[in-house]
C-alpha cells in the first residue's frame, strides 16, 4: 500500500536488522528490502552514466570504471552499494572495477584477501583492480593492519602483488602519506621491493596463464 508520495526512508535500525544467516524476511522486511533496491539500481545507473558520458566525449579514449563489485568486508552487502554488479559487468561503458583489499585479513599471518571475487570479471572481460592501500611501519598511526616493521611491511607488499596475480587482478599501490612527514614507501628498502616486484610482475604476465590447482 506504499504511495510515492508516502514512502520513507527506513530508520537505520529495520536497515541493518537481518534474520537467518543475515537475510531478510520478505513478509517482514519488504520496506527496507525494497528501499534497497531502488537505492541500489540508482547507484548503479550512476556509475554507468559517468562512464558513458567520458566514453562519448573521449570518443572512446579513456579506459573507465568504478569503486564497486565488493564481496567480502561490507556487512552487509547492501550498505555497501553492491548489489548490481551482474547488471554492471555487462554493460560496455566499463572497463574495471576496483576495491582495496579486505581491511579485516591484513595482520600477518592472515590471508590479505581480496574484497571481490576476482573470477567474475575475467568471465566478463573485465578488469579488477586492486588499490593496495597497505599500511607500512612509516604509517603514523595505528590502523587498519598497520605492519610493526620494514620486515613485515615487505611480507605484506609481496603478498598483495602475489594475491592481484593468483587472481587474475591489476593492482596499484596507494600512498596518501604520511601528514606530511614522508610517505608509506619513502625508504630505500621498500621503494627498491616495488620495484623489484613490478619486475617481476612484468615477466609473469608475458607467460600464458594455465590453472594448476588439483583441487576445487
Amino acid at each position: 500500500g506504499a504511495r510515492f508520495e508516502t514512502a520513507a526512508v527506513p530508520a537505520v535500525e529495520p536497515r541493518t536488522a537481518g534474520d537467518a544467516l543475515g537475510l531478510r524476511d520478505p513478509a517482514r522486511r519488504r520496506a527496507v528490502m525494497d528501499y534497497y533496491l531502488c537505492q541500489q539500481e540508482l547507484t548503479a545507473d550512476c556509475i554507468e552514466d559517468f562512464c558513458r558520458a567520458a566514453k562519448e566525449t573521449t570518443g572512446g579514449r579513456v579506459v573507465c570504471g568504478a569503486f564497486y563489485g565488493y564481496f567480502h568486508g561490507v556487512p552487509p552487502q547492501t550498505q555497501g552499494g553492491h548489489l548490481e554488479l551482474a547488471r554492471l559487468l555487462r554493460s560496455p561503458w566499463i572497463d574495471y572495477f576496483a576495491a582495496p583489499y579486505d581491511y579485516e585479513h591484513r595482520l600477518m599471518g592472515q590471508d590479505g584477501r581480496l574484497r571481490c571475487l576476482p573470477e567474475a570479471f575475467v568471465a566478463a572481460g573485465k578488469v579488477h583492480m586492486v588499490e593496495a592501500d597497505t599500511r607500512t611501519f612509516l604509517h603514523p598511526r595505528e590502523e587498519y593492519g598497520r605492519t610493526p616493521d620494514a620486515a613485515s611491511s615487505i611480507a605484506a607488499i609481496r603478498r598483495e602483488l602475489s594475491t592481484a596475480l593468483i587472481g587474475p587482478a591489476a593492482l596499484w599501490w596507494c600512498d596518501f602519506g604520511a601528514d606530511g612527514s614522508g610517505g608509506w614507501y619513502d625508504t630505500p628498502e621498500l621503494i627498491g621491493e616495488v620495484r623489484d616486484l613490478v619486475r617481476l610482475a612484468a615477466r609473469r604476465l608475458e607467460r600464458p596463464r594455465r590453472p594448476v590447482a588439483q583441487v576445487a
